[in-house]
């Protein structure tokens, strides 16, 4: 986590700085922390698809699941290839799944509507 705040502060204008901090967070399970930093990655670049996933990965974990869809389909908007597109979009539904909100699920596919 040193390494990651020095990033910052050497490049408070970076946005992979603050993206990598907040990947530093989700490994240490703080998500909401992850979520200001990730805040800041997208500020600072509005196009910076990695950055969305990550904060979905969060949003996920806060079961906030409207918010994890958006940051999905901005995801899928930027960059349709992005390689942990359909494992996350699958999670979601899975989760929708097991709470119940079938009109959420597709059971077995990697479509979250």
């Amino acid at each position: 986590m040193a390494d990651c705040n020095k990033g910052v502060q050497l490049g408070p204008d970076n946005a992979l700085a603050y993206n990598n901090r907040g990947t530093t967070y989700i490994d240490l399970e703080n998500y909401k922390g992850a979520i200001q930093d990730l805040n800041m990655a997208i500020k600072l670049y509005p196009r910076f698809a990695e950055a969305y996933f990550n904060r979905a990965i969060c949003q996920y974990h806060l079961t906030d699941m409207d918010k994890c869809k958006a940051d999905l389909d901005t995801v899928r908007m930027l960059y349709p290839d992005f390689w942990g597109l359909q494992q996350m979009t699958k999670l979601r539904s899975d989760y929708y799944g097991k709470m119940g909100w079938e009109k959420w699920y597709v059971p077995g596919s990697n479509c979250g509507n």
